[in-house]
């Protein structure tokens, strides 16, 4: 039989005092710095999207990009080397690969970065370290963080080391480095309530439960906010009721919000507040509101056998071993539903269902949609409490995530089939149309007819030849005047020729004073033109060279891209195979620990059976003694 609060407390798992708040700030509540180059700011789109294993891609790619440059022009990140490096340790934390994490944050400080990135790496070493449940390595490592923090970063950085030293129950040190805290913001009322568990398990109780009071002050209606602030209201009424402080105890709990998450609780603790002060039929309000919630949490199920409790001390032992009776029978049909969700988790059902559930509460783009909700889905809540099954079960989502992105990667080798037959297919279509063209073209002639006309250019300008050097229209005005001279000499003398022959003679004595005076440019532009055209044959054989190298070059890129996808291809495939052997191996491990999970809960069940029928034969006893009294009597 239900002995009280004290073994409410012990079964329900509340103890005495609710633990500490885990609030570990992530890399995307870091301020977005100001972005300075394009591919870089791609890499944060995808992170801020939350589209992380394409980030991570990305990043990795393009920090390979920097170490080995593909060409001349290097790598792509330009003023965000140190950041991507950063970037890429938080992928992989997040990722739950603290190797890879581990390895990018030492090169980081090892290239000696920037300050700011510096602090940052120290920060994530830290929560890899507490992560990792390496508390003093997260310890030395989140303090220098603190350390050398700027004025404003040093709050998460700070809470954080808080969290660990209350790991290692240095709860003390841990108030007092709570205590000159500084930041305010989203993350103070996180710090007045780990402080208020901190001081309050430190021996300093009435300090701890004035800190845990500022957090359990009404506030402004946002859901975490108010879920902390039940959450504190939880852990004072747990704390005055086990210090035998019921009155104070039931204001708290009473204030919980029966829609919030910590009201299955706050009902069962309010009860028992009441019992303790001898008042059973106030303690069977919260009681029987909690007995008609449909969900297997524990303070639900204690609250059938509380009920019963309750009216047996009220000396209704009539319907305390009816309520004993309900309760073995709720029992019971638990059981059967813990059984059905067993034979679903042999089947793997269970599993498909949980991922799918969560999958649907993901952000980001890979969230599923529309998941059927299953009758064994009432348990998640009950398998997800364990750290390691939800580590486990994040390890399953990746690895899946993984499997699919290896399948779509197998199905881009198909398309890079295709690339590889069109370009080949191009390449013999082209390839005599250019043969064609160049076999039209004599260069070794055009260089003779350059080198010709370069010795006839050396030879007008050794002469100083101004009639060659000039334009062919002057050259042609120069031809008709010399014909016109040889002919007006053949004539007999006459005043009309007398006067064409003196005209004839201004004439070409004009068209020699514009030789004259045109020579330097006609000379200079002579000179130009026959550069220009050396160039044009330079260039036309450096591209017949360059035709005739990809001619034999680019045969061999098609060979070696086929043995590059070839390669790739069969790497996918082991790859595939591997991930497959993985997801089957995790699915095992997962089930494994839903089955334990589960059997313990039902054992937990069957001891719940085994109270409620105790509890129902010692009342039956009673109601027989009372009545056989009575009609003694």
């Amino acid at each position: 039989m239900v002995s009280g609060p004290a073994g409410c407390l012990r079964r329900a798992g509340c103890g005495a005092l609710i633990w500490w708040v885990v609030v570990s700030p992530v890399l995307a509540q870091q301020p977005i710095e100001q972005v300075r180059d394009p591919v870089y700011g791609e890499m944060l789109f995808e992170f801020y999207t939350q589209d992380y294993f394409r980030a991570l891609i990305r990043t990795l790619v393009e920090l390979q990009r920097e170490d080995h440059p593909p060409d001349s022009f290097g790598g792509r990140l330009g003023n965000h080397r140190d950041d991507a490096q950063l970037l890429l340790g938080g992928l992989s934390l997040a990722y739950g690969m603290p190797d890879a994490a581990q390895r990018a944050f030492d090169q980081l400080l090892a290239r000696r970065a920037d300050p700011a990135l510096q602090r940052k790496a120290w920060h994530l070493l830290g929560r890899l370290a507490h992560q990792q449940n390496r508390l003093a390595d997260a310890e030395r490592m989140l303090r220098r963080a603190v350390q050398e923090s700027l004025p404003g970063e040093a709050a998460p950085r700070r809470l954080l080391l808080a969290q660990v030293l209350m790991e290692q129950e240095r709860f003390g040190e841990a108030a007092d480095e709570l205590a000159v805290w500084q930041g305010g913001g989203d993350l103070e009322p996180y710090v007045h309530y780990n402080r208020g568990v901190a001081l309050i398990r430190s021996g300093r109780r009435q300090a701890g439960i004035e800190s845990l009071a500022q957090v359990a002050a009404p506030v402004t209606p946002t859901g975490e906010r108010e879920a902390l602030a039940d959450r504190a209201r939880l852990a004072l009424g747990f704390e005055f009721l086990g210090n035998s402080d019921p009155l104070r105890a039931q204001q708290f709990l009473e204030s919980v919000r029966l829609e919030g998450p910590y009201s299955n609780r706050a009902l069962l603790g309010a009860g028992w507040a009441a019992s303790e002060q001898h008042r059973y039929r106030s303690a069977l309000v919260p009681w029987q509101e909690l007995r008609d919630r449909d969900t297997p949490e524990s303070a639900v199920l204690e609250a059938n056998l509380a009920i019963p409790y309750a009216y047996s001390k009220l000396a209704l032992h009539g319907r305390a071993a009816e309520g004993y009776r309900q309760a073995e029978n709720k029992y019971l049909d638990e059981q059967r539903r813990i059984d059905a969700a067993l034979a679903a988790v042999e089947a793997g059902e269970l599993i498909e269902a949980l991922i799918a559930q969560t999958e649907s509460l993901q952000p980001g783009p890979h969230r599923r949609k529309n998941a059927e909700p299953v009758e064994e889905t009432r348990y998640f809540v009950t398998l997800l409490a364990s750290n390691e099954f939800r580590r486990a079960l994040r390890n399953l989502r990746d690895l899946r995530a993984l499997r699919e992105n290896l399948l779509v990667s197998q199905r881009n080798m198909e398309a890079y089939d295709d690339m590889l037959e069109t370009r080949r297919l191009r390449y013999e279509q082209v390839l005599p149309v250019v043969e064609a063209r160049l076999g039209s073209v004599d260069i070794e002639a055009l260089r003779a007819r350059r080198d010709e006309l370069r010795e006839r250019l050396r030879g007008y300008l050794d002469s100083e030849d101004i009639v060659a050097l000039a334009s062919t229209p002057q050259q042609d005005q120069y031809a008709r005047l010399a014909a016109l001279e040889e002919k007006l000499d053949e004539l007999p003398y006459t005043p009309e020729v007398e006067e064409a022959t003196l005209t004839q003679s201004r004439l070409k004595g004009l068209l020699i004073w514009q030789f004259t005076f045109g020579y330097a440019a006609n000379s200079w532009r002579a000179r130009r033109e026959l550069n220009t055209l050396s160039d044009a044959i330079d260039r036309a054989e450096r591209l017949a060279q360059r035709v005739h190298d990809a001619r034999a070059a680019v045969p061999a890129t098609f060979t070696g891209y086929d043995s590059r996808v070839a390669g790739l291809r069969s790497r996918i495939s082991v790859l595939s195979a591997r991930t497959e052997q993985l997801v089957a191996a995790q699915g095992e491990v997962l089930q494994t620990l839903a089955r334990a999970r589960l059997r313990e809960y039902r054992a937990r069940l069957g001891r719940y059976v085994l109270h409620a029928k105790f509890g129902q034969a010692q009342n039956l006893d009673m109601l027989y003694e009372t009545r056989g009294g009575a009609a003694a009597e």
